[in-house]
């Protein structure tokens, strides 16, 4: 138990430059450097937790706003959170497991520096790195509500090559000792890419193409109804 709980030990300063860090990707102040010395479990778990409830009330507002014109009657989508919830925190456990793997099975010992920063993480200062990275999804699934295609991909692109971008400064000491680092360094963007484009393609995104799905049905139900009453009319006269 004592070995755990130093990784709750933090004050609200330390929480609060780990978040601004985890979303400024600068070498000389990235996070890496935060949590050199004392990485910590309590920012992650309340980060991961708080962008769970985010995303499900705002994928539900975004629904709503969506289908508020709609003729049937709108329901809370209280499944969201359960989906919402098991895709954070695999994300944040075994994303790192699997990366602390790999970097073990793939790194030779005479590869890294002598310094104290070329060291392989271990597995909970890789967790604690990938949840301070979701912080930033925070204020961009409130904005993910606004019903703009453009304008949600652009977030979706624009807030995970950031944070991506903190996470491969933050790795990159280990992933360059690494025999596949180009193959490691791919795989971080891309999972961070995947996750963020997950989250609005399910949870906010109406595509553009529903709308004319729906003109196209309409037209051809009026067209089917038409032709029926046309020959309705040539039978009634014959």
């Amino acid at each position: 138990m004592e070995f755990y709980q130093r990784y709750f030990d933090v004050d609200t300063k330390d929480v609060t430059d780990r978040i601004v860090a985890s979303m400024t990707p600068k070498t000389n102040n990235s996070l890496r450097h935060k949590l050199k010395e004392k990485p910590d479990l309590y920012g992650p778990f309340w980060i991961s937790t708080t962008l769970i409830f985010s995303i499900a009330i705002s994928g539900n507002i975004a629904d709503y706003l969506h289908h508020k014109d709609d003729e049937y009657q709108w329901r809370y989508d209280f499944q969201l959170v359960s989906y919402v919830g098991t895709a954070i925190w695999c994300y944040v456990l075994l994303v790192p497991l699997a990366l602390w793997g790999v970097l073990l099975w793939s790194t030779e010992n005479q590869a890294f520096n002598e310094e104290e920063s070329g060291k392989i993480p271990n597995l909970l200062e890789l967790i604690c790195v990938y949840g301070y990275s979701l912080f930033i999804y925070i204020p961009v699934s409130v904005l993910w509500c606004i019903q703009i295609s453009s304008l949600q991909w652009f977030l979706a692109i624009a807030s995970s090559f950031l944070s991506g971008l903190v996470l491969l400064i933050t790795l990159m000491p280990s992933l360059r000792a690494s025999k596949h680092k180009l193959f490691l360094i791919v795989c971080v963007l891309v999972c961070h890419f995947l996750l963020a484009t997950g989250f609005m393609l399910y949870c906010f995104h109406t595509p553009d193409s529903e709308n004319v799905i729906n003109e196209v049905t309409t037209i051809i139900s009026l067209n089917v109804s038409k032709n029926a009453n046309v020959s309705k009319n040539a039978s009634v006269h014959t």
